[in-house]
């Protein structure tokens, strides 16, 4: 879907241009824009890297938002012209242009380290935003892409003898990791269209025809759950029970399926589930955690009480040998 997404926000903000920027700690910056386009939010956290217009579906106010001198000072007033997709790599691309030099903003939108460069035209990195290792007061010199050499097309002529090469218990791992485009939805679509016990040639044929459909121009979308889509409650996991097509899944047949020309509204719908899940779950968390330092605690006092009721069950008859002692003892 990022792939997808990157058209879709290129079509949204082409031609606007940036009026301001404002961060808030090392994980989240906000882009303010001179026109009619909602501001554009880079969430730079583990859990939930992503790049995501202002509204409904994102956490826009934050009284700890403050101008961001390094990118108003590059960039403020110039032109976004346009927004690119990586290939093979989870990075966005935004470019600016402003006094006859291009800049580029580059959002790695990863679940691990998960970072934010502004670059110069000589790829000089003039701010970087990011938790990990304080990327904001050490960025390096120049910006280096993750090396991802080694990677394979999703072609049959080089996926078939990778998959004869390792066990199919391994294949779903080993794919996801080394072959460049092949998601884990587009793993189960292949598995689906090739069947469960279909020879390598066979899967490696369907991997490659599901990898160039995800990448094809598209006039429609498509948002599966496999529950009605949940309005007040939180029933689906949004990461593994949620998936965003650009074409029709086999893999989902049976499946709430929604449907649109834009995929702007589905990505919408999606994200703002997630944000809400993500928001329940934590409450629910810290909920959880105080209940039970709190059971823990009166635990412990239960336990205390138990020791001094235990202590004092002989008080009685002790109290009365001891006056049989003390009244012997007078005589």
């Amino acid at each position: 879907p990022l792939h997808h997404w990157s058209r879709e926000l290129h079509r949204r903000y082409h031609g606007l241009r940036l009026r301001a920027a404002e961060t808030a700690g090392h994980t989240r910056l906000r882009l303010r824009w001179a026109g009619p386009g909602a501001d554009l939010l880079f969430l730079l956290t583990s859990h939930f890297p992503a790049c995501l217009p202002a509204g409904p579906a994102a956490p826009a106010a934050a009284a700890d938002w403050q101008p961001c001198a390094p990118v108003d000072a590059a960039v403020a007033g110039a032109t976004l012209v346009s927004v690119e997709k990586v290939p093979d790599d989870r990075v966005l691309v935004f470019s600016l242009a402003a006094g006859g030099m291009v800049h580029s903003l580059r959002a790695e939108i990863r679940p691990i380290a998960p970072a934010l460069y502004l670059c110069g035209p000589d790829d000089e990195v003039l701010f970087a935003l990011g938790a990990l290792r304080q990327r904001l007061l050490r960025p390096p010199a120049k910006h280096l892409p993750e090396n991802r050499t080694g990677r394979i097309d999703p072609l049959p002529e080089s996926l078939a003898p990778f998959l004869a090469g390792h066990p199919r218990a391994e294949w779903r791992s080993r794919l996801v990791r080394s072959v460049r485009r092949l998601s884990p939805t587009l793993f189960e679509e292949a598995l689906t269209r090739a069947g469960e016990e279909a020879p390598a040639e066979t899967f490696a044929a369907r991997a490659a025809e599901v990898c160039d459909l995800a990448y094809r121009e598209a006039d429609r979308f498509y948002l599966y759950s496999p529950v009605p889509w949940p309005e007040g409650d939180f029933p689906l996991d949004p990461a593994r029970q949620v998936r965003l097509s650009s074409f029709p899944l086999q893999s989902a047949t049976g499946w709430e399926c929604r449907e649109s020309r834009d995929f702007g509204p589905l990505l919408a719908l999606w994200l703002d589930y997630t944000l809400r899940h993500q928001a329940f779950h934590q409450t629910k968390g810290e909920l959880l955690r105080r209940l039970g330092e709190r059971a823990r605690r009166a635990a412990g006092k239960i336990h205390s009480l138990e020791l001094q009721l235990a202590a004092t069950e002989d008080a009685g008859r002790l109290k009365q040998r001891g006056e049989i002692i003390l009244a012997g003892l007078s005589r």
